[in-house]
C-alpha cells in the first residue's frame, strides 16, 4: 500500500477488492447476522476496503447491544468490548459506596454504564466465547476502560 503512492499499477492492486477481502474476517457472515441494527450491516455496493475501514472506525453492537465489535486498523484483528452490565463485580470500600447503574451516558456506546463510588479495590470478571477471537497464533489483551470524575467540594 505504501508503494501504491509511487506507481499506478501498485495503486490499482492496493485498491483491489480481492486484496481488501483478505483483511475482512473469514467469519464475517456470522458476525453480520449478529449485528443489532440493519443500518450497521454491509451496505449495497460497499467495497471490501470501505467495509474494512468502516469496521475499524465505527464499532458496531452485536447480540442486541450486549457486545461491541470493531477491527484493528493495523492488524485486522477483531476487537470486542463487553459492556459493564455483562460483567461481575466484587469490591471493597466504604459501607455506603458501591455500584449504581446509570443510563444514556454520552461517552458510552452501551445503553447503561456502571457508576462506582468510594471503593478501595475492585474485582471485575467477564466471559467472552473463544469462537469470537481472531484465531490461533495471535496475542490477546484485555483493557478496563473507565473514566474518573473528580468530586468538587466546597471545603
Amino acid at each position: 500500500c505504501r508503494l501504491a503512492a509511487t506507481a499506478a499499477v501498485l495503486r490499482e492492486a492496493a485498491d483491489s477488492d480481492e486484496v481488501w477481502g483478505s483483511f475482512v474476517p473469514a467469519d464475517c457472515a456470522d458476525i453480520l447476522a449478529r449485528w443489532s441494527t440493519s443500518d450497521e450491516r454491509r451496505r449495497d455496493g460497499e467495497t471490501n476496503k470501505g467495509f474494512f475501514f468502516r469496521l475499524c472506525d465505527s464499532p458496531v453492537l452485536l447480540d442486541g447491544g450486549k457486545l461491541s465489535f470493531s477491527l484493528d486498523r493495523h492488524s485486522g484483528a477483531k476487537k470486542y468490548m463487553i459492556p459493564a452490565k455483562a460483567l461481575c463485580y466484587g469490591w471493597s470500600g466504604y459501607p455506603y459506596g458501591g455500584l449504581v447503574w446509570s443510563r444514556c451516558h454520552p461517552h458510552s456506546r452501551f445503553s447503561e454504564v456502571a457508576v462506582l463510588s468510594y471503593i478501595c479495590w475492585l474485582d471485575v470478571n467477564g466471559i467472552l466465547n473463544t469462537k469470537n477471537l481472531s484465531g490461533i497464533g495471535r496475542g490477546y489483551m484485555a483493557y478496563l476502560i473507565y473514566r474518573v470524575h473528580q468530586l468538587h467540594t466546597d471545603t
